[in-house]
């Protein structure tokens, strides 16, 4: 990560050009290989935020099928329902999913299944279609289990957590990422660990178990800290000064308030008046005569 960060233009630059160099083993796997790296550069503001990866990714897919590389082509689709879920067209996700499934499917590719309904379950979670986010998460848990990597399957169970939640499920929205927390943290990935930890936090928070939300929030704050995840740092203090607020600590939520605050201001993400809002209203009832 320290490399890319210092190699960002570079980087930026080699994905424009992946096509053009005339080797299609290259202008896939270029593409495939550094465009999460350069997502998740983007959460520590280093990604100029002008770059659009999904010309990278469509060129890459490309790439797959001149080669008539099948393995290859599912996980540039998985990659292109990614970027359309992170960009807010879940709709759009959804096919690409449903194309990697099929020839996952057919070439006995366990991670693609795995990660093809995945998404697919998660971007019907976000268009609130709960029982086809419900059926895609359970197979993707089954299909997860089958695979060496237990990441995969704490992964899923985050979002079928959620998908319970929205059920009515409420035992279940709180149990489920708790396992997968658990699960997570033996992986040695902290970014995944800390994602369980923020999602259970969540979880108790509105089921009314706040001492437990207060200290999951803490934990997944640390840690989003330490290694440099500053947008989704600052979202766990939004979530932590709410959590203050309800307990009636009002300096405390303010601190967290102010805290992720700063760092939206420092990306430019729209969150910000958000939070400014939350302080106005936090100022307002402890002084109304102002």
């Amino acid at each position: 990560m320290d490399w890319a960060e210092s190699e960002i233009a570079s980087l930026v630059q080699a994905l424009r050009q992946a096509a053009l160099v005339g080797d299609d083993g290259i202008a896939w796997k270029l593409p495939a290989m550094l465009v999460p790296v350069l997502a998740r550069l983007q959460t520590c503001g280093f990604l100029p935020k002008e770059a659009d990866l999904l010309p990278a990714i469509y060129s890459a897919l490309a790439a797959t099928r001149r080669l008539g590389d099948r393995v290859a082509e599912v996980r540039v689709l998985t990659q292109l329902a990614d970027a359309y879920f992170h960009t807010g067209r879940p709709a759009q996700a959804i096919e690409p999913c449903q194309h990697a499934l099929a020839i996952s499917a057919e070439t006995a590719d366990l991670h693609g299944q795995w990660e093809s309904r995945q998404l697919e379950g998660i971007s019907y979670l976000a268009l609130e279609r709960f029982s086809e986010a419900l059926d895609c998460l359970q197979r993707a848990v089954v299909i997860a289990r089958q695979t060496p990597d237990p990441w995969a399957e704490g992964m899923s169970l985050i979002w079928l957590g959620a998908v319970h939640e929205h059920l009515g499920s409420f035992e279940a929205a709180i149990d489920l990422p708790g396992k997968a927390a658990a699960l997570l943290e033996e992986t040695g990935n902290r970014w995944q660990h800390a994602f369980a930890i923020q999602r259970l936090a969540e979880a108790c928070h509105r089921h009314g178990r706040i001492g437990d939300a207060l200290s999951h929030y803490r934990q997944a704050q640390a840690i989003f800290h330490e290694i440099g995840d500053r947008l989704t740092e600052a979202t766990v203090l939004m979530e932590l000064g709410q959590a203050r607020r309800d307990l009636g600590e009002a300096d405390a939520a303010r601190q967290c308030w102010q805290a992720a605050l700063s760092i939206f201001e420092d990306f430019g993400d729209t969150r910000a008046e958000q939070v400014r809002s939350q302080l106005r209203d936090l100022s307002i009832q402890e002084n109304p005569e102002d």
